[in-house]
């Protein structure tokens, strides 16, 4: 049984108080559904909902804004899973030899719970495009902003309203024309509601794009863009998948360990480039130039073999593609080399 999960692993100060029984309630009819299958059991994207400063009994979440000065605060060893959670995990560990976390972070949390299991791998939509050399296309990309002016952007905000953070990106949607900001729920028309009362910033509907198909929505981002910018992590891998530049802007722990383990171009909301005299293009060009194509294909190829060899160990006939990572038909035979070049 194959669960894909998100922010399953909320922190205790949540799952502690009365709103969040639903949370509760859906930890343990999953803790169920996996002892009544009896089966061979993989969790995928398990991530712990942390932000970049603790939570505490009276502060759950720290929804920050831009800050040149302000720091990454939290540690693993300051988050506390619930109960349910480790009821949960202690299940899992009775029918999996690994289950993936979405990061490095998680992956520390579940180790100091006593959850040695937990393996850092990230999401599987880093391996949705099936080109083996998708880092080396990515970097050719990011030249090519040398040689052209920047013209489209495709934009995703962040989930939370933060004045500074959203001047940011409202700024690169003004700038560059033809550029759109993809809606990815409501909580994108809040922000921009709460823009137009605070900022005086109103945006036009011709600037906002919304899907409710996924192939509509990466063939108008692949073939619409020359760029992807924005604190979202769905959004922008829908970028890395058309090897468009992206960079993402990291809002939480939640973003800033996928962006890391899965090596996709990022920063965060404390990084001071962002908040003097910010230029996209520039911006772009300078995480081009640090962008390490080799390292990205080996780490997806790397990730590929994971998912294949539990698949494969468990009767779970693999997509074919997965073994094109690699450049090889199987990985029980010969790998022509980690990047498939």
């Amino acid at each position: 049984v194959i669960f894909p999960v998100a922010n399953i692993l909320g922190n205790r100060s949540l799952y502690d108080k009365d709103f969040a029984f639903n949370g509760r309630d859906m930890i343990r009819q999953t803790t169920i559904a996996i002892l009544a299958s009896d089966s061979p059991t993989l969790m995928l994207g398990m991530g712990s909902q942390a932000f970049f400063h603790p939570a505490t009994e009276d502060k759950l979440e720290f929804e920050l804004d831009l800050d040149p000065n302000g720091q990454i605060i939290s540690t693993p060893e300051m988050y506390k899973l619930h109960e349910v959670h480790l009821q949960l995990m202690n299940v899992i560990s009775q029918y999996t030899d690994s289950f993936f976390v979405r990061g490095s972070y998680t992956e520390k949390v579940c180790h100091n719970h006593g959850f040695q299991k937990a393996m850092a791998i990230g999401y599987p939509s880093l391996l949705i495009s099936p080109n083996p050399q998708l880092g080396v296309s990515l970097k050719s990309n990011f030249d090519k902003l040398r040689k052209k002016p920047l013209k489209r952007v495709a934009i995703n905000l962040p989930p939370y309203y933060a004045p500074k953070l959203i001047t940011l990106f409202l700024g690169v949607l003004q700038k560059y024309p033809g550029s759109k900001i993809i809606l990815q729920d409501n909580r994108d028309i809040k922000t921009l509601d709460k823009a137009k009362e605070e900022l005086g910033i109103e945006i036009p509907k011709s600037d906002l794009v919304y899907f409710y198909n996924v192939p509509e929505w990466h063939d108008y981002i692949c073939s619409k863009f020359d760029a992807v910018f924005g604190g979202r992590i769905h959004g922008s891998m829908m970028g890395i998948e058309c090897a468009l530049p992206t960079v993402i802007v990291a809002p939480d722990m939640r973003v800033l360990e996928l962006a890391k383990v899965m090596l996709i171009p990022h920063t965060d909301i404390f990084d001071p480039r962002l908040t003097s005299h910010f230029d996209l293009g520039s911006f772009l060009t300078e995480v081009g130039d640090n962008f390490d194509a080799l390292a990205f294909d080996t780490n997806r190829c790397q990730a590929a073999r994971v998912y294949v060899e539990w698949m494969e160990k468990h009767n779970v006939p693999p997509n074919p593609a997965l073994y094109k990572l690699c450049g090889t038909s199987s990985y029980r035979g010969n790998i022509v080399n980690e990047t498939g070049r």
